[in-house]
């Protein structure tokens, strides 16, 4: 960081602007994004607790992921119309119904119920929520970034996107595999994954509450300057 940072002292061109690291909310966009690709952890151990815990197929297990991605499917194509009505609050919702979504799945599982009706309306939920957020994300943080520095500020999100998901299968995954332990029956697995969702579940909270924070900065902020530039403004 001290070698980029002296780099574009000097006029050099650095791999990563630290400039942009001052506007607090792209930071707090970064943010969103890590805690948005954390979800990459119930790709796998959804699919463990079909093949491993309920001795489904390959093949049964891959229908099984089709309502998330139905879900996923319905909130992309509404994704540009939803932002067109509330604009960035779309963030907020699309975490809220991640959350929501995954919270759902896990209590069905919890209770001791298998995949059945709530189970998969709470995965239809999470995956339309991940359709509101997957092309709102980015698009909301660059916003947020001058012209010069877009194609540096992508690469640090999507460099971001790919650490969270990193990051959210070592250490959620951790969590599945720990309540699992040496455990091999098919209540254990639902245990172990309802964990890993109810963890997904809080990040999910978590990039909830950073965005509903990043939308009263940015309607305090419009408060201030829209005086400022009505006063400037020519008669």
């Amino acid at each position: 960081m001290r070698f980029e940072g002296w780099l574009g002292k000097v006029g050099g061109s650095p791999l990563v602007d630290l400039r942009l690291f001052k506007n607090s909310t792209f930071v707090v966009g970064l943010a969103m994004a890590f805690l948005f690709y954390c979800i990459s952890v119930f790709f796998l151990t959804f699919g463990i607790y079909l093949q491993s815990g309920l001795g489904w197929t390959s093949l049964a297990s891959g229908i099984g992921i089709l309502p998330f991605a139905f879900g996923f499917f319905a909130g992309t194509l509404r994704s540009a119309k939803l932002y067109a009505r509330i604009g960035n609050h779309i963030l907020s919702v699309g975490f809220g119904l991640l959350a929501g979504g995954f919270a759902v799945t896990a209590g069905s599982l919890y209770a001791g119920f298998g995949p059945g009706i709530i189970f998969y309306l709470g995965l239809i939920c999470a995956g339309v929520g991940q359709g509101l957020l997957q092309p709102s994300t980015v698009r909301i943080v660059l916003t947020e970034v001058e012209p010069g520095q877009a194609g540096l500020a992508a690469g640090v999100v999507t460099s971001t996107l790919q650490v969270g998901a990193a990051v959210g299968v070592a250490a959620v995954g951790t969590v599945f595999f720990t309540v699992l332990g040496q455990q091999a029956t098919a209540r254990a697995y639902g245990n172990a994954f309802a964990s890993a969702l109810a963890v997904a579940a809080f990040l999910q909270v978590l990039g909830m509450l950073l965005a509903t924070r990043m939308n009263h900065r940015n309607r305090a902020r419009t408060k201030v300057q829209a005086p400022v530039a009505a006063i400037q403004s020519p008669e």
